[in-house]
């Protein structure tokens, strides 16, 4: 890190709201764990094959993220249950 990014940064995050901190956080989790080997199997190969099996499941997603997982269960003919 130079001496600028070390004295912009600091500047930057006590001027932006902390509302919007949190959100930008967020938005950057999401984007990463998204990526995530693991999710991406998840997501293409799981959830899509448990939807066509008929499956039923409760389901609690709060993150950005697991906004769909109840579509994708259900698009196959899965019931995603309690979609909290």
């Amino acid at each position: 890190m130079n001496m600028m990014q070390s004295i912009a940064i600091p500047v930057l995050r006590n001027a932006t709201p902390a509302s919007f901190r949190e959100w930008a956080r967020d938005l950057r989790n999401a984007w990463r764990v998204k990526r995530n080997p693991g999710r991406i199997v998840l997501v293409n190969e799981i959830i899509p094959a448990y939807s066509r099996l008929k499956g039923r499941i409760f389901w609690v997603g709060c993150r950005r993220y697991t906004r769909n997982y109840g579509v994708l269960l259900e698009r196959g003919g899965g019931n995603a249950g309690a979609w909290i």
